[in-house]
């Protein structure tokens, strides 16, 4: 009896450390990680051809103070990559989790602002703040798109 108290008490014990490690975020093979608990931000890349940045962040701006005015977001112009290899983009910041910044994305693909069409931007998604600085260090949205749609739009 004594060593089956013993053995459950171990199981007790041993348990909780495998559901830690099954809920631990995993690492995908190019670093960015699924944490939809984490603060997030939003980019959205512009098409090289569009040249008129302070425009775009002022038409971004406008979109951003009509439909989410009480969230308090932050939008700044960022460049992603080196030399004459990077991409423009508009980044939202201030989103407190995945779904709230999801609410943005859904928000964009239902309004369709003008600044999303007339091929004025490549590409919208969100982002959470530990895969932007992972963007940032690999200076490159390689591979970011393919893991959004995967997690995000699963």
């Amino acid at each position: 009896m004594k060593l089956l108290i013993f053995r459950m008490s171990l199981l007790f014990l041993i348990f909780p450390i495998f559901s830690i490690a099954q809920n631990k975020p995993q690492a995908t093979k190019d670093g960015f990680i699924f944490n939809p608990n984490e603060a997030h931000g939003f980019l959205i890349v512009l098409s090289k051809r569009f040249a008129d940045l302070a425009e775009m962040r002022t038409d971004v701006t406008k979109y951003t103070w009509t439909y989410f005015a009480k969230d308090k977001l932050e939008v700044s112009q960022i460049r992603i990559g080196w030399k004459n290899l990077y991409e423009n983009a508009m980044y939202i910041e201030g989103f407190r989790e995945m779904e709230h910044a999801m609410k943005y994305f859904d928000s964009l693909k239902k309004n369709r602002p003008d600044f999303l069409q007339m091929g004025m931007t490549l590409d919208y998604f969100a982002v959470s703040k530990t895969n932007f600085d992972q963007i940032l260090r690999n200076k490159s949205l390689l591979g970011y798109k393919e893991f959004f749609e995967r997690y995000y739009l699963k």
